[in-house]
């Protein structure tokens, strides 16, 4: 085991822990902190075993972390589990790339773990929409479509995820031949917002995309899907029919304030 290299690395993943959680949300933030903190407690104890399970529970919250795959690189490689030094070290070019004297040292480290495999089988990963990021047992891949990609042989949980998308799961079994595919599907996240309409005069009809709501004023805001286009159209007897299209946002209310018109010539008193 080398101590040093060791110890360097995990002081490295505790320096860069602000940058990595500015990513995250809050909860993702606070458990992936708290995992790569266990994990440089058990390491510098010499307990690298335990280390090592932390960091793999790191990636769960942050499978983008360059820091944790260089540390369960090392740990993995000096505990021979060639299978996990070569899936981690893949994990680390497919972020941050070959470029670096790090990215080179992943490389041949994940060469050489390859000699000692009885062998890698191809993955090849789809998703609707394409563009989704995929990860197999919270190893980064990068974006779908991901074809051929060479693993070790075994079972791998393969997700994908994309902003507003429910994140879609597969499991996948690659073996030496033939190549193993899987195909995920994500469902749209559905946001919804609120029209708060206000009329003058007031009792006019209300209508957003040709449904009646009552008339104005409304008891309550009308909830409709956000970020899509909604017609309003209100109509009252006397008066010019109004109608507006109005997208709604999904993080505050969106005022639609109408003054309905006479048709020119008629009386206005009764406003």
């Amino acid at each position: 085991m080398n101590r040093r290299t060791l110890i360097v690395g995990l002081w490295v993943v505790l320096a860069a822990l602000p940058a990595l959680a500015g990513g995250l949300s809050d909860e993702q933030a606070y458990k992936y902190t708290e995992a790569v903190s266990e994990a440089a407690r058990y390491g510098r104890a010499g307990n690298y075993k335990r280390a090592f399970d932390a960091y793999e529970k790191a990636l769960q919250f942050n499978p983008e972390a360059t820091d944790v795959y260089y540390n369960l690189v090392a740990i993995g490689d000096a505990m021979k589990l060639f299978d996990k030094v070569y899936l981690y070290a893949k994990g680390y070019l497919a972020v941050a790339g070959e470029g670096s004297d790090e990215g080179r040292e992943m490389q041949a480290k994940m060469n050489a773990a390859r000699k000692q495999l009885r062998g890698l089988g191809k993955l090849s990963v789809t998703t609707e929409p394409v563009g989704a990021v995929v990860t197999v047992d919270n190893v980064y891949l990068g974006p779908s479509p991901q074809v051929d990609v060479e693993l070790p042989v075994g079972k791998y949980h393969v997700v994908a995820t994309q902003k507003d998308f429910h994140p879609g799961a597969a499991e996948a079994k690659v073996s030496l031949d033939p190549p193993a595919s899987v195909s995920i599907r994500l469902d749209e996240i559905i946001y919804y917002g609120k029209l708060v309409i206000t009329t003058k005069p007031e009792g006019v009809a209300v209508y957003v995309d040709d449904k009646l709501l009552g008339t104005s004023p409304l008891a309550e805001p009308v909830k409709v899907q956000a970020n899509r286009e909604h017609v309003v159209r209100l109509e009252l007897k006397g008066f010019d029919t109004w109608t507006r299209a109005v997208v709604v946002a999904p993080d505050k209310p969106t005022a639609v304030e109408a003054v309905l018109e006479a048709p020119a010539g008629t009386s206005e008193e009764q406003w």
